[in-house]
């Protein structure tokens, strides 16, 4: 199955979607095993992070 890592500038984005994306997905994807989201700190604190964590396939 596939892997999904969501990446949030703000903590409460994050909160906010861990409560949201579960009614939306399908209920085989579970949150922290087939699909995660990160936090950062900040725009820039997201905008340094992502080329250590984008992967292209």
């Amino acid at each position: 199955m596939a892997r999904i890592e969501i990446l949030v500038e703000e903590k409460s984005m994050k909160e906010l979607l861990c409560v949201l994306l579960p009614t939306i997905v399908s209920p085989n994807w579970l949150i922290n095993q087939n699909y995660f989201i990160r936090s950062f700190e900040g725009k820039a604190d997201l905008q340094k992070n992502i080329p250590s964590r984008v992967k292209v396939l």
